[in-house]
């Protein structure tokens, strides 16, 4: 049930054996504002663990009374039904049950808020009236959420996407912390180069959910991963999404996990899953808001030459991409190791760049850059995958299409990511960068 913390030793516990996320004092600098905070992410990505650690934070580096910070699970049918009766009357019953002081700041943590049957209302009601309380609240589906958050709240919140770990997170997490302090470092030494390369190899097959980070042996991350994807089908999809077809939906999700980095097709998608085209799209608007998969759209500045709309298929976390395929082979003894490594790309930058700001680019002739990023000038930056086994190559040939999109659009910098060379040249007048991707 819902509680309140009474004792210091768990907090501090909690901060001691948690490991933190990158976005973790982000999120606690919106805490105490007057914002709802929001803070979605796939099952198991790690959500209730970092709340417990935003918990920590507040009573230690904020001093904040134990009595004063509340947790309720709404995925715990009793929590989520003491907020049955959404008044503000109620609400503040609720936290002088739990022994908070009304006079003084309330933080309430809720885990799962689209359990709850009406949590627009709910939230809107503790906002509007209770001043006092500062709600940070919890999601794996934003196809619920949005659903069920048919009252507009803008303005009044604030939302964080808790993805599977980054690379440096994975370093933190895994058997190689000392790895993480180094590993942006230039002119690392060969030996150095080589551990960093191996650590990234395991990331991209095994993926960045903490749980299996965490996992020792091959068996027991495959076995965390199991888990992972079966709780995913039996609670998101069949009781959240309500989809019946799931043996349909489960043969989709295989295709597009050997689609990695392929254009979406939906014609052939649909020949091959016997499913409608609505009910295709239907689908793969919860896989996207699931946290499953990210569709990327294209960039394009003149629509005659550049007319693709198709967006392109990659997943949000390497590993589980790899339990649906069942192949855990090394990164360098793989046929798709060049898929998975732009997936991993994918990723890396994406965790750093807004959703619409990352783009692909392919025009009429079929010449193609895997990434286009546009910062915060509307300047753009061209990114290209180029997994080599060896990377020997002191300066890997320019592909064509790099070439053809630094002619077309003149970016001051491009670069080509590998696994470890580095070096610089020009293209005409844009400086291009081959860099390791441990530097994105």
């Amino acid at each position: 049930m819902g509680t309140n913390f009474m004792k210091d030793e768990l907090l501090f516990s909690w901060l001691n054996n948690l490991k933190p996320r990158t976005i973790e004092n982000e999120v606690l600098s919106y805490l105490g504002k007057p914002f709802i905070v929001f803070l979605l992410g796939s099952r198991q990505v790690g959500k209730t663990s970092l709340m417990r650690r935003l918990m920590g934070d507040l009573r230690v580096e904020k001093k904040i009374d134990l009595r004063q910070i509340l947790y309720f699970d709404f995925e715990i049918i009793a929590d989520e039904a003491t907020f049955l009766q959404v008044t503000p009357e109620a609400v503040e019953e609720i936290a002088k049950n739990y022994g908070a002081d009304l006079g003084k700041e309330i933080y309430v943590f809720i885990d799962e808020i689209q359990y709850h049957p009406n949590p627009s209302n709910l939230l809107k009601v503790i906002f509007d009236h209770l001043p006092q309380f500062h709600l940070l609240v919890s999601g794996s589906s934003t196809t619920k959420i949005k659903e069920k958050f048919k009252d507009s709240l803008a303005g009044r919140h604030k939302t964080f996407i808790l993805s599977p770990l980054s690379f440096e997170e994975f370093l933190i997490f895994s058997s190689h912390p000392e790895l993480r302090e180094i590993y942006r470092n230039q002119n690392l030494p060969l030996r150095l180069k080589e551990d960093l390369k191996n650590a990234f190899g395991e990331y991209a097959v095994f993926g960045g959910y903490p749980k299996v980070v965490l996992s020792r042996s091959q068996d027991e991350k495959i076995t965390a991963l199991e888990s992972i994807f079966t709780s995913y089908v039996r609670r998101d999809i069949k009781d959240l999404a309500l989809i019946e077809e799931t043996e349909k939906f489960n043969k989709l999700v295989s295709l597009l996990a050997f689609q990695i980095g392929n254009l979406v097709n939906l014609a052939e998608l649909s020949n091959a899953t016997a499913l409608n085209r609505k009910t295709l799209e239907k689908y793969l608007f919860i896989l996207e808001n699931t946290f499953i998969i990210r569709l990327l759209k294209p960039f394009f500045s003149n629509r005659r030459q550049e007319i693709t709309k198709s967006p392109k298929i990659y997943f949000c976390d390497t590993g589980l991409r790899n339990y649906i395929v069942n192949n855990f082979f090394p990164l360098d003894k793989r046929t798709d190791a060049g898929s998975l490594f732009e997936n991993g790309l994918f990723l890396m930058l994406s965790q750093k760049t807004k959703e619409d700001n990352l783009r692909y680019w392919r025009s009429v002739l079929k010449q193609e850059v895997d990434f286009v990023k546009i910062d915060l000038a509307g300047k753009v930056i061209p990114y290209e995958a180029k997994f080599t086994r060896s990377d020997l190559q002191k300066t890997p040939p320019v592909s064509s299409g790099v070439r053809s999109f630094i002619k077309s659009y003149k970016p001051n910098e491009a670069f080509v990511v590998g696994i470890n060379f580095e070096s610089k040249t020009w293209v005409e007048k844009t400086q291009l960068s081959f860099i390791p991707i441990r530097t994105v």
